[in-house]
Order: structure tokens, then sequence, then C-alpha cells
């Protein structure tokens, strides 16, 4: 079901059914340094002041772009267990972001106190090792390790499965006491359901909402490009394991030699060693180093297809902020994030190995020629779904206690 939207109203913020209501305290808790990141709690949090309501990050400390008016020093752990505590703060809604990083006990005292309790997961959906060990070992497999180090790395996967007894039941514990669990796509959500009813908690699984990340305005207001170069984009710390260097390495290969009229581009943060020497032997394909937000921004304006190799991610930002460019997404299958983004094959193709994603890479990019792919019906799709604002309703309606109206899977329509 989808979760209800009313347009936001600058002085007098509304119920999902209408009605005029007070304005809401809404407090975010970050157990470390605040900053613009990618995830824009401080962009989110501007939105909700913007429309009559109040909110504050609750952090360890600020990067110097956060306005003073949305700081407040993180508390105590004994502190954030008490109640009293809590009715102090006044807060109408408490998002907690990530998971097992506060004390259950704190979500308690912030219930007692009359707090509507939400935990941002900011997952996959595999929040235990035990649901899944094959793919915690798959994805440790890093070739740059020596064999010693693979087998420390492995040796540490197997460990946590075995002490995750515990890390489980402090997870179960926390959910006990949150009104909604928020995760941030379709996929992820219905892994984390499978792996709450296979514990036999489906109450915990009705407390499941899907919340989309937002995204920076700048990716969901201006005009959008319809003609756009021939190109694919890839971005991040494409070196790391998690990015698996070699997959991207292969693919760029392949790029340069059986899509020469394709240009791809490699934007990495960090070395760019391992890609440079392909950027030499294919023109097409051109290596940035440590690209500044604004540049990768427009480029992703121009392009068509953003390519992904991850072996995990949660829910990727990186993949709103090209939808709202309007590009379309390559990435694997595995991730459900991705996936999830892409749906089916409306935005993008999935592959499974590395020798599938140049098809997958064809294809979409056959999609694109043959006019199958819209750069401003994705853009504005997904648009509505990301906007700021849009984000900031769906955290104020939070405080509506019925969970009928909200659905675990409603991450893909506005």
């Amino acid at each position: 079901m989808q979760c209800p939207h009313t347009p936001l109203m600058a002085r007098e913020p509304s119920s999902p059914n209408g009605e005029k209501r007070a304005m809401l305290r809404l407090g975010w808790f970050i157990p470390t340094r605040a900053t613009r990141g990618a995830i824009c709690v401080a962009e989110l949090c501007e939105a909700i002041n913007r429309v009559g309501h109040s909110a504050t990050i609750y952090a360890f400390a600020f990067d110097d772009s956060f306005s003073p008016s949305l700081q407040s020093p993180l508390p105590s752990d004994s502190q954030m267990r008490q109640s009293s505590w809590w009715m102090d703060q006044g807060l109408d809604v408490a998002v907690f972001y990530r998971l097992n990083v506060f004390d259950p006990q704190a979500l308690k005292a912030a219930r007692d106190a009359g707090t509507t309790v939400v935990i941002e997961t900011d997952s996959d959906g595999h929040v235990s090792a035990r649901q899944n060990l094959f793919r915690e070992l798959k994805i440790r497999r890093d070739r740059s390790l020596t064999c010693i180090h693979q087998l420390r790395s492995w040796k540490a996967a197997l460990d946590r499965w075995w002490q995750s007894t515990r890390f489980d039941s402090q997870v179960l514990a926390s959910f006990e006491q949150a009104h909604w669990i928020k995760i941030e796509s379709d996929l992820p959500a219905r892994i984390l359901k499978d792996f709450l009813e296979s514990r036999n908690r489906r109450d915990l699984a009705k407390k499941l909402v899907v919340v989309p990340f937002a995204v920076r305005s700048e990716f969901t207001s201006g005009p959008v490009r319809q003609d756009r170069k021939k190109r694919i984009v890839a971005a991040g710390r494409l070196n790391s394991n998690q990015k698996a260097p070699n997959a991207m390495a292969f693919l760029a290969a392949a790029i340069g030699e059986k899509l020469p009229d394709t240009e791809l581009e490699l934007h990495v943060r960090g070395d760019v060693s391992m890609f440079a020497t392909l950027a030499n032997r294919w023109p097409n394909v051109k290596v940035f180093q440590d690209s500044k937000p604004e540049f990768l921004r427009n480029r992703l304006t121009q392009s068509r297809i953003l390519l992904s190799t991850s072996k995990w991610e949660t829910t990727p930002i990186q993949g709103l902020e090209a939808l709202c460019s309007g590009c379309t997404i390559v990435a694997p299958n595995s991730v459900p994030g991705y996936a999830s983004l892409i749906g089916n094959n409306d935005y993008g193709c999935t592959y499974t190995t590395k020798y599938q994603a140049i098809d997958a890479l064809t294809c979409e990019l056959n999609n694109w020629c043959n006019h199958k792919r819209d750069a401003v019906a994705i853009s504005n799709h997904w648009r509505a779904i990301c906007d700021l604002e849009h984000v900031a309703q769906k955290f104020c309606d939070l405080t509506v206690g019925d969970h009928a109206l909200h659905g675990p899977l409603i991450s893909t329509k506005a």
C-alpha cells in the first residue's frame, strides 16, 4: 500500500487525511560526526523546518556547514536511558540512524516518554550473519589480499556468524522498542521481512516501512536533457574491494575493445593507478580522479547509464541521483538495493557475472538508441520519490499510529 502523501503547507502542517495539526518536533540521532555526505540529513531537516515543523540533529560533532539551529550534542548513554531526558526534549519523532548502535533501553525510554521511535536501518536487509553465510564469505573475497590475509578475512566472517546469536538478540530487542523500522527500498524490505518471520517475529515485520533516501535539490530540480551522449559513467571508491575493482577493470577493457563508439568515464575516489593503463590503451575510456560533486553531477546529466560492479550496497544514493538525472542503471542482481531501483528492467538492466555485464550494457545502450528510454520520464518519476520535501512528509506521517496507512513495499511510487 502507498504511504499517504499530501502537499506540504508553508505554515499549517497537515495530517495524511488533510486535517491541520500542530507543529511536529523531529530529532535525528547520529552516533558519529555529522557531515554533509551522501545521506543528506541536514538538507532533510532543513526541508522539515521550511514547512513549519522543527527538526534537530543530535551528533558528537558537526561540520562547519551545519546551521547552529540544527545542532544539538548527542547525549550520554545514561541520559538517553532516562525518560525524563526525552520528556525535556519534547520530540514527537526520534530517528535512530543505523542498526544496533543505540541501547534498546534508550529506545524504550523514548517510547515511554511518548516519542515515536524510528530505526533508520540504512540496510540491504541482511542484518544477521546467519541469513546467508555463503554471501558473507563471497563478498569478503578480495584478490588483492595475500592468502593469509584472505583466510583471516574469512575467519572474521565465520566468527561473526558464530557470535551472531547475541548480535541478533540485540537487533530484535531494538526492533521491539521501535514503532517503525525504516528501510530504503523494496527488495531489502522483503529480505528483512523474511528474516524477522524466520525468527517467528511477524509482529516486528509489521513495523517495516519503506521510505527512500532523499537526494539533494540539485538532482531534483532544473531541466533534464533528452539528447545524451553515448556515455556510461561509474563513480566512487572503484579501487576498493566493495566495488569489485577487477570486475570494473574487466568491463572497462571490454567496453574499450567491443564498444569503441561508447564512452566510459571512471570517476575514481582515491588511487587511479589500476585504471590509468586502461585509459592509455583505449581512447573511449577516460579516468578522472577525485571529481568534484558538481562536475560528476554535470556528467550524469549528459550520460545514459550508471554502471556498478559493487558486491554490496544498501540502497545506493548514487543510483537515486543518477535516476533523478535521467540515467538508467546497469548493476549486479545480487545487490538488492540496485535491483529494487532497476525493477523489472524499467530503469536499467541487471546481470549475474561480469561476463554477462557487457551483454547487459549492450542491451541497455540499444534501449536508448531505439528510444525505449525517456530521460525526462525517468527523471520525473524518481524526482517525485526522492524530493526532499516529499521524503520530509513521509517522516512526518510516521507520527500516525495506524500501521495500515503504511506498507512495507512502497518505494517505487511517488
